[in-house]
C-alpha cells in the first residue's frame, strides 16, 4: 500500500512539474509589461508588491508600468467631472480641467461672445457676435434683423420695393 501511495505522489509531483513548465513557456515571450497588464487588468486593485513577486520584478517597477499604462495612481481618488460645454461625465487628467476636450472649450468660447437678440420682423431669437453689435451701434443703426430676408421685408413694407414702382411708372405709361 505504501507503494501505491509514492506512485500517486510522484505522478502528481510530475503532473505539477508540468503545469510549471507549460506556465513558465507560456510566459517567457511576453514581456514584464505585458504580465502586469494582464494582470491588472484582470484585478485593478491587487497591490503592486504581490504582482512583483509573482512576476520577479521590483515593486517600483510595476507602479511605472502601470502609470505608463494609463492606471490611475493609488493614492488619488477618482473625481468624474461634469463638462461645462455639453454636459458629458469625464475623468480630468488634473484639477483644473473644466471641458472633456479642446473643441468643446473652443464651442463654449465661442459662445460666450455671442449676443441674443430678437429680429423685429419675425420675433425669432438669435446670436450674434457682441463685437458686430457694437459696431452697429457706434454706425447708428437702431433696428435689428436676424437675415437679409427681413431687411428686405422691412424695406419692402416701409419704403415699397422696385417692382411696385416699376408697375406702377408701366400703368401710368400705359393708361395716358
Amino acid at each position: 500500500m505504501n507503494k501505491t501511495l509514492l506512485m500517486d505522489l510522484i505522478e502528481k509531483v510530475r503532473k505539477f512539474r508540468e503545469e510549471v513548465d507549460t506556465f513558465i513557456s507560456s510566459n517567457k515571450n511576453k514581456t514584464s509589461r505585458q504580465r502586469v497588464k494582464e494582470i491588472l487588468g484582470k484585478d485593478p486593485l491587487r497591490s503592486y508588491q504581490s504582482i512583483a513577486d509573482q512576476i520577479g520584478i521590483s515593486r517600483e517597477r510595476v507602479r511605472q508600468i502601470a502609470m505608463a499604462l494609463g492606471f490611475p495612481k493609488r493614492n488619488t481618488r477618482i473625481v468624474i467631472k461634469k463638462c461645462l460645454g455639453c454636459g458629458i461625465d469625464f475623468l480630468p487628467r488634473n484639477n483644473g480641467v473644466k471641458y472633456h476636450s479642446s473643441s468643446c472649450f473652443q464651442h463654449v468660447r465661442h459662445l460666450k461672445s455671442m449676443v441674443v437678440l430678437t429680429c423685429e420682423e419675425c420675433d425669432i431669437k438669435f446670436l450674434r457676435r457682441a463685437c458686430v453689435v457694437r459696431w452697429a451701434e457706434t454706425k447708428g443703426y437702431k433696428h435689428v434683423r436676424c437675415s437679409r430676408t427681413c431687411q428686405g421685408k422691412f424695406i419692402g413694407k416701409n419704403h415699397g420695393s422696385r417692382t411696385n414702382l416699376s408697375k406702377s411708372r408701366g400703368k401710368q405709361y400705359i393708361t395716358s
